[in-house]
């Protein structure tokens, strides 16, 4: 039998936490998302899947032309889902990505449909749907990770047994990225990523109930961002602003510094439709080990860093 402390040096999520690992500026930056649904088991990654190739290869077409998506394979949870859900990123500053779905008639390959659509959901011809729904994605890929396997599916299962919350949909989906943080979900259309989740902060993630400032260590940033460090600076104004924020047409920019310092930028238009901006100087502070699962952490061939956010300016609106 596994010892507890054997467990907790080998078990990157656990390991992760008792380094204190702070998530922000993991989430990635991603123009679309392209959620298809697919049997279990998934392949390790999500591409190898041999029924996808088409979709696959849209994708590194627009990849190749600028636009960065992100596949998630997805099991849902009510029969009535849609076959393939993308969301893209409007142009300017955006609240949220834009959802289109697919849904296919008759003997229509939904996968091949989806990978003929793309170009035309990316470039803003398809029309979006004009709703409030909710796609929340909780992460229990475990070919990929055995963190996001157990955490994961515990996840998940409580989430289940409570029902969804009003305007949500729950989906099962493949790996989102950074499994030494599970249970991990995606919140979409907002594109905020999240960590170490447990089933009541999660609901109030969903609920806005909780202040921002006192969940900030769960959060790994918003893919509306582009880099790393937007997203730390943007972790500022979420939490400063509240839940508000996500509401609030936003993008981000930078310049680097040759010491590699980053001056980060969040321009944003307030309830009133004015501008503002935060500015930050964004800086590495720690150096950690990234763990993987079942690998003492010393074994550990990548790293990541930490991020520290200094001298925050609000400019014009407030």
């Amino acid at each position: 039998m596994v010892s507890v402390r054997t467990e907790e040096e080998t078990r990157c999520r656990l390991v992760s936490r008792a380094m204190g690992t702070d998530p922000v500026g993991t989430a990635g930056s991603y123009n679309a998302f392209v959620l298809v649904q697919r049997p279990l088991p998934w392949p390790a990654d999500a591409a190898d899947d041999p029924e996808l190739t088409a979709l696959v290869d849209a994708i590194a077409r627009a990849r190749a032309g600028g636009a960065s998506c992100r596949l998630q394979l997805v099991l849902p949870s009510s029969p009535e889902a849609p076959a393939v859900i993308f969301y893209r990123r409007p142009g300017g500053l955006a609240a949220a990505y834009q959802r289109v779905e697919l849904a296919p008639g008759g003997t229509v390959n939904p996968v091949e449909a989806a990978a003929e659509a793309l170009p035309e959901v990316i470039s803003g011809v398809a029309p979006a749907a004009d709703d409030d729904l909710i796609d929340l994605l909780i992460c229990t890929h475990g070919r990929r990770d055995m963190c996001c396997g157990t955490a994961g599916m515990r996840l998940w299962t409580a989430v289940l047994e409570r029902g969804p919350a009003d305007r949500v949909r729950l989906w099962r989906t493949s790996h989102t990225g950074g499994h030494r943080f599970a249970p991990t979900a995606v919140v979409l259309p907002y594109g905020q990523m999240w960590a170490w989740l447990e089933p009541e902060l999660l609901w109030e993630v969903l609920e806005r109930r909780l202040d921002p400032r006192l969940i900030a260590g769960h959060y790994r940033g918003s893919t509306l961002m582009d880099s790393p460090a937007q997203q730390a600076l943007e972790r500022e104004a979420f939490a400063a602003r509240g839940w508000a924020w996500l509401d609030r047409p936003k993008a981000g920019a930078e310049t680097r510094a040759d010491d590699g310092r980053v001056r980060a930028v969040v321009r944003f238009d307030d309830d009133s439709g004015r501008s503002g901006r935060y500015e930050a100087t964004v800086r590495v502070g720690r150096r950690l080990p990234v763990p993987e699962c079942g690998r003492p952490v010393a074994e550990a061939v990548k790293s990541q860093d930490e991020l520290v956010v200094e001298d925050i300016r609000l400019l014009g609106a407030r």
